[in-house]
């Protein structure tokens, strides 16, 4: 594995671990769906869930620069 390469995520709802999303082998829509008029990015499965931790894709500078 390369460096700063992460394959398993942990879903925070359940905790459990589970692969990340692959933008090449899996469908957008069915893990991930935006909300709040395009603003914020909200998991909709446990791999949604995972991606969305992995890459802080909610954290507050994320945000605040989909807004502008």
């Amino acid at each position: 594995m390369c460096t700063g390469q992460q394959i398993p995520g942990r879903d925070p709802r359940t905790g459990r671990r589970v692969r990340l999303f692959h933008p090449r082998d899996q469908c957008w829509r069915q893990h991930l769906q935006w909300r709040q008029e395009g603003v914020v990015i909200l998991g909709q499965t446990a791999t949604g869930r995972a991606i969305v931790v992995a890459l802080s894709l909610t954290n507050l500078v994320a945000v605040t620069v989909r807004r502008t």
